[in-house]
């Protein structure tokens, strides 16, 4: 499979390839936020990801309180294969610049919360990969407001 997408206005450029992509469901609740899957599989993955800048004329107003609660996702996984994977992703807004190629990553019973901040897993295999991140200057130097509506849960 081979995805392009080419968002000349936004700046958006990305290019992916995808050799073999399987998910076996167990318990599927969309409704509810409620993903569990058996298996995930994935190999062969190439990813390339630019986001370039363009400068906006009016800086975005202060986020507003929100009354409506965040999405629940709540995702769980028995095995977690991602195989064969490289990536490269930049962002000259920030300057976050990341590669990285992951020759295997196993999770068993891996478990992904939005609602607790919280990636968690009983076993975790990591083989033959390499990453880096630059942390370059960045393109948009305006300065947004702190948001303060969400409370931080991270443990």
């Amino acid at each position: 499979m081979y995805v392009r997408f080419n968002d000349s206005l936004g700046g958006m450029l990305a290019n992916v390839r995808l050799n073999k992509l399987e998910a076996l469901p167990d318990t599927l609740q969309p409704e509810n936020g409620i993903y569990y899957l058996k298996n995930f599989d994935v190999d062969g993955l190439n990813a390339s990801i630019q986001q370039l800048y363009r400068p906006v004329a009016d800086p975005p107003p202060p986020p507003v309180a929100d009354s409506v609660a965040a999405a629940v996702f709540n995702m769980a996984v028995r095995q977690l294969n991602i195989r064969n994977t490289q990536w490269a992703y930049s962002d000259q807004s920030s300057g976050l610049e990341t590669t990285g190629a992951l020759g295997k990553l196993e999770l068993r019973k891996m478990r992904f919360s939005l609602t607790e901040t919280l990636i968690d897993a009983d076993e975790l295999t990591l083989e033959k990969t390499t990453a880096s991140l630059d942390m370059r200057q960045a393109l948009d130097t305006t300065t947004a407001s702190p948001d303060t509506s969400s409370p931080n849960t991270g443990k």
